[in-house]
């Protein structure tokens, strides 16, 4: 490989690149403020190459690593430019990253990445596969320390789908494929095609974010951070003129029993704002990032029009997540809970039940975060329990007077109970007595039994108190 351009000519040749990855960068950054990091660096060929004939690879690494400004604020990027021996991967290739990856964690300053790459560059043995794991420890030296956006824009696969995967937040694109074996060897094998799509992605929760194109990837992304900190030890801060005050007839007029859980939490939010996260995986629970009183806060939802809001193994990981995301970055939580209890099924059990819902007691447990929980409509057993309940740390928790709050549903609890009695009367009394927002007040359970139309009025004022 042979080079003979001198900085001139390399410079006015990058000025004049374009490229999938490039155009990611453009959208991503306020216009003018991308400083390309490392530009000149290449890896030189070993003695492999020239037993095999590599051919030349041009000019530049196949991945781009700058920093710029996002409406203002310092963010680093580095994007695989799938343009260039198909962004596959070199040890100078990974040094570049792992630099980039270095100089964000110094400065607190979030870090996104574009994964287009066909692999490593098979000549350069295992420093290549060195390079991959360098990457990887990068990634969790940053995580929790700074936010870490992935987009998935082209092959994405093996290793460097594990990589992906370490981010705070994923999206895919429609040219986006993740996947740890080859698609094509699942498909003769098994007869399996739907691996590596980026449907797929975001149907098994690998994905976070689903976008059609890098641009709009670009444009959702400028959106997100937005609603994070720099860092772990800053909080975010969003500016809303929607009145602290303002109220919500619109969730008081909700039929319970067919209740979209995203019109409770759009009513809620300033100026109806919500960014949702895993819209595609586990639908009986919603997670995503509002704004509330000025501040970003995270939401965990159950999802009644979907299987009752029953808690699932995907459901608790996703809640779980959302939970780990917001801690690290010092976002309060508000949990909805809506739900029937936990899913009963053979599959819930043969996905490993009890560690999904351990992880999502943990998780909760262990937030250091502001909690606020509002209790919407049935809470039943030990459902209501792990969805933010005062014992396992919730700072305050409210409930609608169409909550129920019971160790069963009434129709069980009836048949349990009723002796000699009718199940009507039975079901009369357990509902009184027992299941009523009321009696988990008084037993210190609830804070305060609320009207719908002041939720938002009791939100913004608890958070206030718990954020001062």
């Amino acid at each position: 490989m042979k080079n003979d351009k001198n900085s001139a000519q390399l410079r006015k040749q990058l000025e004049n690149e374009s490229s999938p990855a490039r155009d990611f960068i453009s959208g991503l950054f306020d216009e003018r403020t991308f400083t390309e990091l490392g530009a000149y660096i290449r890896r030189v060929p070993n003695e492999a190459d020239k037993l095999f004939g590599t051919p030349d690879e041009g000019d530049f690494e196949s991945v781009i690593c700058g920093y710029g400004a996002v409406e203002g604020r310092l963010v680093y990027a580095f994007a695989q430019d799938s343009t260039k021996m198909k962004g596959a991967l070199t040890s100078a290739h990974a040094k570049k990253i792992t630099d980039l990856l270095d100089k964000a964690l110094q400065s607190g300053a979030p870090v996104v990445g574009v994964f287009s790459s066909n692999g490593a560059v098979v000549t350069e043995g295992v420093a290549g596969m060195a390079g991959y794991g360098a990457i990887i420890r990068r990634f969790t030296e940053c995580k929790g320390e700074i936010p870490l956006i992935s987009i998935v824009d082209g092959v994405c696969a093996s290793t460097a789908a594990a990589i992906a995967s370490i981010s705070d937040v994923t999206a895919i694109t429609d040219k986006g494929s993740l996947y740890v074996a080859p698609p094509f060897i699942l498909k003769e094998r098994y007869s399996d095609n739907s691996a590596g799509s980026a449907d797929f992605a975001a149907e098994t929760g690998q994905a976070d974010i689903r976008v059609k194109s890098s641009a709009e990837a670009a444009e959702t992304v400028r959106t997100l951070l937005t609603k994070l900190p720099s860092n772990s030890g800053e909080v975010a801060v969003d500016v809303s003129d929607d009145d602290l005050n303002r109220l919500t007839p619109e969730i008081s007029s909700l039929n319970p029993d067919s209740l979209d859980i995203h019109d409770v939490i759009k009513a809620v939010s300033d100026e109806g704002f919500f960014f949702e996260l895993g819209a595609g995986y586990a639908p009986e629970l919603v997670s995503g990032i509002i704004s509330l009183g000025g501040r970003s806060v995270g939401v965990v939802a159950n999802q009644p029009e979907v299987n009752g809001g029953r808690i699932t193994p995907k459901a608790a990981e996703k809640a779980s997540k959302l939970i780990d995301l917001c801690d690290s970055f010092n976002i309060p939580i508000l949990t909805l809970v809506d739900t029937l209890g936990f899913d009963i099924s053979g599959e819930a059990e043969k996905y490993g039940f009890s560690q999904s819902l351990g992880l999502l007691g943990f998780s909760y447990s262990s937030a250091s975060v502001p909690l606020v929980t509002v209790v919407i409509g049935p809470a039943y057993g030990g459902a209501y329990v792990l969805m933010g309940s005062k014992s396992l740390g919730a700072d305050v928790c409210y409930a609608l007077d169409t909550a129920r709050i019971a160790p069963l549903a009434p129709d069980a609890a009836a048949e349990f109970l009723k002796g000699e009695m009718s199940k009507d009367e039975a079901k009369k009394i357990y509902g009184e007595k027992i299941a009523s927002p009321l009696a988990a007040a008084k037993a210190g359970d609830i804070d305060d039994i609320i009207a719908a139309e002041e939720l938002r009025q009791h939100i913004i004022s608890a958070f206030e108190m718990l954020c001062s």
